[in-house]
Parts: structure tokens; sequence; C-alpha cells
């Protein structure tokens, strides 16, 4: 069996950033697991109901990554502060840094 991507504690913090941001900001994160190219899902709320611009990804590290789906009225401050929570969440989680926006 191959290591897992994600501890239960890491999908209870990644879901507490989520619902913040969300609340917030009214943007969706996901958290995802990353095999190459492909990025799949693992947690996070729906995009339906949202208008969203085509999303930004920041690898965490080789296996992690979230996805962030920005809505057409974002300004670039609220950009820079929802990037700001998700390196938090980096660092907090031990992801590692030098991940970068796809």
């Amino acid at each position: 069996m191959g290591k897992e991507t994600f501890t239960s504690d890491t999908i209870a913090e990644f879901r507490a950033l989520s619902d913040t941001i969300g609340e917030k900001y009214g943007i969706v994160v996901h958290l995802a697991a990353v095999r190459g190219s492909r990025w799949s899902h693992a947690a996070g709320k729906n995009t339906t109901d949202i208008p969203v611009l085509p999303p930004e990804r920041l690898k965490l590290n080789e296996r992690m990554g979230v996805i962030i789906y920005y809505g057409h009225d974002v300004s670039r401050r609220v950009m820079d502060e929802v990037t700001r929570l998700v390196e938090g969440f980096r660092r907090k989680v031990g992801a590692g840094s030098g991940g970068a926006f796809e």
C-alpha cells in the first residue's frame, strides 16, 4: 500500500480553512491529491453555485495541492489575502515550501 497523502488532521485543518475563506470572501478552495499532472479533488465545497474564472492551483508538495476558484469580481487584494491564508495552511500541515501557482 502506498503512503497516504492526507491525514484526518490535514483534512480537518483544510475544511476549517475552506470554511473561513468561503465565509469571508465567497471563494471556494479545494484540497487536491497531486499525481504527476493530475489533480484529484480530496476536500472542499461545491463550485456549481458561484461564477468562477479558471482556477489557480498551488502545489503544496509533490503529493498535495490547493485549487482556488475565484469569482469574476474578486480584487487583487483579496486574491493576495487568500494566497497568504493558503501559505499559512502549507506551513501548518508541514507541506514544505517551494510551491508555485500553475
